[in-house]
């Protein structure tokens, strides 16, 4: 039914006149975002081919050219996450996501409480880099044979609270590891490129400040959360594993070889850059970055960056037969559905501008100007996570900012951090099984129940927006 609502929709909004004689294709460009709106929420084609509707819609409509839509489905920061994923199938080739997980779970200790820490612990600082989907993915196993491990030393059978706690804990700390980081997840992303696009000299919003201002809410949330699942879960939990357990599994993976070396020698490296390219601002002094002492302020970008890194990955030869440290082969599985999904945001964004349709969007919300910052903020966030726990989070997020945008525009609120705590809200999908791609995975594993998720998920989706709302009230506002 979705597949045909969504045209209809378009060509419902496109016959009716527009409110602004001056803006003759509002309603047109009304009609695009209806008709990708209901395919993405709905699923009724892979949210990768709905994204292939504005390149062909708004040319056809006269509200941009085919060049510049184009154009717009290429931007820098696609570069920056395809560089990411590569990073990470190049950690993963050489396994240095168990000898991370390993390595902090033979520290936390043996008792469930403390190995639930070492999960989330090393799944946060994982999933900052690669994203979480991938994260889980490569920790889920590691997870399970810990908790068939607790079975086996229990003899018992069917569902076990430790088994609930780790998963979720495994889940929803990769969630919250992405939100940290630029290159995290999709809406950071998104967000940043927006955010350069509309505001081309503001090179504030930087990996650095973001990493610094998000990592402030995650680490609380994560914190929160720990709390939450250890009282709901493990209160009154048995089973222990040996203390020897962890330290046995680290061993087994022998020493680090020459090729895992360069990986997180080239990883470092590439961190490094991204946090030290731009100036930094500590109180009255300013901390030139290498990109302005060495001139090539605004010709180099942390996309060019990533690639950089790539490239010495591939041209480096491996020295155990395998041919070269990173290989195309490796790379092949890269998600080019999310390049198309960054594009048809950009694309929309454009849009809304040209066709003026932020214009009237903006004389439609300017009561809402008057609310208070703060109760604004908790109402967004509200109302964007709830969507985002049934629809794509991307696509939620390339939808809403440029509706935040052209409501902050020309008020006393910082766009900024409007548009920061919305791209953050965007991530807030804690309670259903296919909000996030880390609660499908371990749904999947049987060992999770919806329950589970809706009864955990429903604390840190309001926690979540609270600290979010807060933090950009006080830091921002």
């Amino acid at each position: 039914m979705a597949l045909f609502f969504g045209p209809l929709s378009f060509f419902l909004l496109a016959q009716w006149p527009s409110p602004d004689p001056a803006h003759p294709q509002t309603m047109l460009m009304a009609g695009i975002v209806s008709w990708v709106a209901i395919w993405w929420f709905t699923e009724a084609v892979d949210l990768a081919v709905t994204s292939l509707l504005p390149f062909l819609l708004l040319p056809i409509t006269g509200i941009l050219g085919p060049v510049e839509a184009a154009a717009l489905y290429m931007d820098p920061i696609i570069f920056l996450f395809l560089g990411g994923f590569m990073l990470a199938f190049a950690m993963e080739r050489w396994g240095l996501h168990t000898r991370l997980a390993f390595a902090i779970l033979q520290r936390t200790g043996s008792s469930p409480p403390r190995v639930l820490a070492g999960i989330m612990a090393s799944t946060f600082l994982l999933s900052m880099w690669v994203s979480n989907t991938a994260t889980v993915l490569l920790l889920i196993p590691a997870v399970l044979a810990v908790i068939r491990h607790i079975r086996d030393d229990q003899g018992t059978d069917g569902r076990h609270p430790v088994a609930i706690a780790l998963l979720l804990g495994l889940a929803y700390s990769a969630t919250m590891g992405g939100m940290t980081t630029l290159v995290g997840t999709p809406p950071n992303m998104y967000f940043y490129s927006f955010y350069q696009r509309t505001f081309p000299g503001d090179a504030s919003v930087n990996f650095a400040s973001f990493f610094v201002q998000s990592g402030v809410i995650t680490a609380s949330l994560a914190l929160f959360t720990y709390g939450i699942i250890r009282w709901r879960y493990l209160r009154q939990s048995t089973g222990q594993l040996s203390r020897t357990y962890f330290q046995k599994a680290y061993r087994d993976l022998g020493k680090m070889h020459r090729d895992q070396k360069v990986v997180i020698t080239v990883f470092a490296l590439t961190v490094l850059a991204w946090f030290t390219r731009p100036d930094m601002q500590l109180g009255d002094r300013i901390i030139r970055g290498w990109a302005s002492w060495s001139g090539l302020e605004g010709r180099v970008h942390d996309g060019m960056v990533a690639i950089l890194a790539c490239l010495i990955l591939f041209v480096i030869p491996a020295r155990n037969g395998f041919g070269r440290i990173l290989e195309w082969k490796d790379v092949e599985r890269l998600p080019y559905g999310i390049v198309l999904l960054f594009g048809s945001g950009f694309a929309l964004a454009a849009g809304f501008e040209a066709s003026g349709l932020s214009a009237l969007v903006a004389t439609r919300l300017e009561g809402l100007r008057d609310v208070h910052p703060l109760l604004l903020l908790l109402t967004i966030g509200i109302v964007i996570t709830v969507i985002s726990e049934f629809a794509s989070n991307i696509a939620c997020v390339q939808l809403v900012l440029p509706v935040v945008l052209t409501l902050t525009n020309g008020s006393d609120l910082s766009v900024k951090g409007m548009l920061f705590a919305t791209a953050l809200f965007a991530s807030l999908g804690f309670m259903m099984p296919v909000a996030t791609a880390p609660n499908t995975i371990i749904f999947g594993s049987g060992e999770v129940k919806t329950s589970d998720l809706v009864r955990t998920g429903l604390w840190l989706n309001l926690a979540g927006v609270l600290l979010i709302s807060l933090f950009v009230y006080w830091w921002h506002l």
